[in-house]
């Protein structure tokens, strides 16, 4: 039994041990402590009877009480073992709920948190989410449909019970009540989508633009739940027709310019062209991709012109008010176009450049009638000297009247009314912009005095675009003519009209200036025909009285006449001789002017060996080497170029007869080719000259060379009466030709002659008085 005593002793240690490890292990220490304690106790106790036992000499074991003892010690070591094994399942029970219960408040405050953020994402968007019971029609829905309804929500509450199709009141206006209808109908019955926006009338009477989006949930092909959103779009609304208000003005004016006859041209610092209208380029004669790799500032502008542009842009942009200056353009095929431009600037916040644009006015007409007037007042100082007065203020008048303005531009809608005009187009009206705005076509006093108003509605409803010359007084109480042209364009399928308008008032000014000239200009001729008749008639008599008479006295009497009284005779004769010959060369020279011009291909060379033929058959004696080119064909007057040639010719022959080897040149060559080309001609024109090695003349008087009476050399030198050269000058001038000469005393003349330059009479004249 001592054995038995020992194993209970033992075991009762151990489980006072494993009670013991149990309290670090354990969160019930308390427990533990004294389990371990009451066990460790019993042990020390049984302990000290096995001492007793062992220290007495008498062995009095209860062997029963120890068998129970035993297993009584053996029964609370296993029930140590397995309370201890309770409590960890216990704990970790514990522990596992405590963690659920963590991961639940967590999750709840996420999704409170989420709850919150989709509520604030709801109201910054305006956005709300909805959900409907097909049956009975109610649901839920959260804050942000309420208070786009402007119905009370609940703070706290992200979701809001929602109330069966909000108590059947309509919240929609009336049309769009009727759609929204007919689409929950349809989503209800047929499980269809839709996506709409509509315009509603909130709880508290504000208009707002919604759209609303609902998608059925569908089972077994019944619509068992509907849910949607909704999102307050009337800021959206607004900014949307802001921008097709925008976009239609963009549109009105990009017609505008598209189908204005005003070239108008979009030109960035660098040089590259932007946006330019068909007119800029019929101006240019380059197309439209062609305009994108032109530089406007190289290509199109010529050199000279540079200084001035770029002083120009400097003042604009330093201003920024819009600029006016005249240059030229370099057409695509090469010649000049003057224009005038009127150009404006756009700059970003940082005020840098980012683009100029132009209206750009072809000003080549303005420059032609300023030239016309001009070689007007020219001629009518070459042939009446003493109104030259008159012709200067008539000039001044002329460029009084050619002053042009730029184009006004208007826009009307279906109903006639002025949506859009510039200020050109005001000041024609006599109003301000802001006024213009304000009137119809029916109410403008400018339509009335110019008639045009059924002719506007008719191009308004028939799109027959109209052009006319209509008068009417301006503004300014002055007679004004304009030259209007009027089409029909559409903006978002309405038609609008377009009206551009030009002042020509100028233009018809100049116009009956220079019929006014060209009957000055007849009544001269007359006064000319009528002195030509005079000489003719009453002088050329005269002078053949005296011929004859004194040709009698020498035959009569010419055995009583001594030898003085002879040659004061024929002195008479010579000079009733000259002086007939010198009024036959001015009625030539009078004549040539009014000489119907009749074209033909002449061969000039053949016409010149004609000449040179009869001039040797003249004077057998003398030995002249003569050079005449072929093919000298032009095509001009018979008449005149026989003049031409039998005068410059009989030149040559006269003035170089005292050269022991005389020489005489007809040839052509190109302008370019000349020793000094003439400026006034283009590099490949052909010229023709005529050059002999005779007396030659003095350059120093060559501007008096082709005038009337003009000689270079006394009569006892070389006969003539000093009009060939002015009749080859006018000749030459009615061939739309110049003529110039070059020459050194003694060492020859060289007469020069082109033909067909498409000059008249006056301008040539101006060149030759420049030249």
């Amino acid at each position: 039994m001592l054995i038995v005593l020992i194993i209970s002793i033992i075991l009762q240690f151990f489980a006072a041990g494993f009670a013991f490890i149990r309290i670090r292990k354990s969160k019930r220490t308390a427990a533990w402590v004294l389990m371990s304690l009451a066990l460790f106790l019993m042990a020390i106790r049984r302990s000290i009877s096995l001492y007793n036992i062992m220290s007495s000499e008498i062995i009095s074991i209860d062997a029963g009480a120890e068998i129970v003892a035993l297993v009584i010690s053996i029964l609370m070591t296993a029930g140590v073992w397995s309370i201890g094994g309770l409590f960890d399942e216990i704990n970790s029970l514990r522990a596992g709920a405590e963690k659920d219960l963590e991961k639940r408040i967590n999750a709840e405050n996420e999704l409170k948190r989420q709850n919150t953020l989709l509520q604030q994402m709801g109201t910054v968007a305006k956005v709300g989410a909805w959900e409907l019971d097909p049956v009975s029609l109610d649901g839920v829905w959260t804050n942000e449909v309420a208070r786009i309804h402007d119905l009370p929500f609940n703070e706290d509450n992200f979701l809001q019970p929602g109330v069966g199709l909000l108590k059947g009141k309509q919240y929609y206006e009336r049309s769009s009540q009727t759609i929204l209808d007919e689409a929950l109908k349809k989503a209800l019955n047929e499980g269809s989508s839709y996506d709409l926006e509509l315009e509603l009338i909130s709880e508290k009477g504000i208009h707002k633009w919604v759209r609303t989006i609902a998608h059925p949930v569908i089972e077994k092909g019944k619509t068992i739940l509907l849910r949607g959103v909704i999102q307050d779009i009337t800021e959206y609304r607004r900014a949307r027709q802001q921008i097709d208000r925008i976009t239609q003005r963009q549109e009105q004016l990009a017609d505008i310019i598209e189908k204005s006859d005003q070239p108008v041209g979009f030109g960035y610092p660098d040089g590259r062209l932007g946006m330019c209208n068909p007119a800029f380029s019929k101006l240019t004669g380059y197309d439209m991709e062609e305009l994108k790799k032109v530089n406007w500032n190289s290509v199109l502008t010529p050199p000279e012109y540079a200084l001035q542009e770029e002083q120009a842009l400097k003042e604009l942009e330093k201003t920024g008010r819009p600029v006016r200056y005249q240059k030229e353009y370099i057409h695509k095929d090469g010649h000049r176009i003057p224009i005038e431009l009127f150009a404006h600037i756009k700059k970003d916040q940082n005020g840098e450049v980012l683009f100029y644009y132009a209206f750009i006015t072809d000003i080549t007409m303005r420059k032609k009638a300023e030239e016309e007037l001009a070689r007007y007042r020219d001629h009518l100082e070459e042939l009446v000297k003493a109104r030259t007065e008159e012709l200067q203020d008539l000039h001044e008048l002329s460029n009084l009247i050619l002053q042009t303005a730029p184009v006004g531009i208007v826009t009307y809608d279906s109903d006639g009314r002025c949506v859009r005009t510039n200020s050109r187009a005001a000041e024609m009206h006599g109003l301000s912009e802001k006024q213009m705005l304000n009137e119809s076509l029916s109410e403008s006093e400018f339509w009335k005095q110019s008639g045009m108003i059924e002719t506007a509605y008719e191009c308004l409803s028939s799109g027959i675009d109209q052009q006319h010359t209509v008068s009417f007084n301006s503004s300014s109480r002055r007679k004004a003519t304009i030259d209007m042209k009027l089409s029909r364009f559409f903006v978002k399928q309405k038609p609008h009209l377009l009206a551009t308008y030009s002042d020509i008032t100028e233009r018809v000014r100049s116009e009956n200036a220079i019929k006014e000239f060209s009957r000055q200009l007849e009544v001269t001729n007359q006064e000319l025909e009528a002195f030509s008749y005079s000489v003719s008639h009453d002088l050329r008599a005269p002078l053949r009285s005296i011929d004859g008479f004194s040709q009698a006295l020498l035959e009569d009497y010419e055995d009583k006449l001594d030898d003085e009284g002879k040659d004061d005779l024929y002195r008479i004769r010579r000079a009733a001789q000259r002086m007939g010959q010198l009024i036959e060369d001015l009625l030539q020279l009078s004549r040539i002017s009014r000489w119907k011009h009749d074209a033909r291909t002449l061969d000039l060379g053949k016409m010149a060996r004609q000449t040179i033929r009869i001039l040797k058959e003249s004077q057998p004696k003398r030995a002249v080497e003569v050079t005449i080119e072929d093919d000298l064909n032009v095509v001009a007057d018979p008449r005149l170029m026989r003049l031409v040639i039998e005068n410059l010719l009989s030149n040559a022959w006269k003035f170089s007869r005292d050269e022991k080897k005389a020489t005489i040149e007809f040839r052509k060559v190109r302008n370019r080719d000349l020793d000094t080309p003439n400026p006034d001609l283009k590099d490949d024109t052909e010229v023709f000259f005529i050059r002999d090695n005779g007396a030659g003349f003095d350059m120093a008087y060559s501007d008096k060379l082709f005038g009337a009476f003009q000689r270079m050399h006394s009569l006892s030198e070389f006969e003539g009466t000093g009009i060939g050269l002015a009749i080859v000058k006018r000749a030459i001038q009615r061939e739309g030709g110049l003529i110039w000469a070059e020459g050194y005393v003694k060492k020859g003349a060289t007469l020069y002659f082109s033909m067909g330059t498409g000059g008249s009479v006056e301008e040539l004249s101006n060149m030759d008085k420049r030249r």
